[in-house]
């Protein structure tokens, strides 16, 4: 299972927008895109496993991309060379428009799409005041 602050979007081929991804191998990451380019984090030597609960949160502030698992950063933020356009499309959670059998197959307990950047230590604070709520 997965608990992920999703800011999940990808449009047609073209990839306008941003999006938070858990691939089939358990590897996490974040990508933001507009019409021509294109630019993720994905953290090496960090999967989730199934039938488990997490917090994924990705989140980007015009100079860096980054990944929190369960309130905590993972891999070494890249400098943020893509500004994203998340105008063209719209809003899918939990499945690709494109590819139409690419869907989560667990559950979503909580989304939240915010128009901020999120710090490390806003984003401690909140996975210590909801985890008790899955378990964690």
């Amino acid at each position: 299972y997965l608990f992920a602050d999703r800011r999940f979007y990808r449009g047609n081929a073209d990839r306008n927008g941003y999006m938070v991804d858990v691939r089939s191998t358990g590897c996490v990451e974040g990508w933001v895109a507009h019409a021509t380019a294109s630019q993720l984090i994905n953290p090496a030597n960090v999967v989730v496993s199934i039938n488990n609960w997490y917090k994924l949160t990705f989140t980007w502030d015009s100079s860096f991309l980054k990944l929190y698992l369960n309130g905590v950063s993972i891999g070494t933020p890249p400098a943020q060379t893509v500004v994203p356009v998340s105008n063209v499309h719209n809003l899918y959670i939990g499945k690709d428009p494109v590819y139409a059998l690419t869907k989560v197959t667990g559950m979503i307990a909580l989304e939240r799409a915010e128009n901020l950047a999120i710090s490390a230590s806003v984003e401690l604070n909140r996975f210590n005041q909801e985890k008790h709520l899955f378990g964690i």
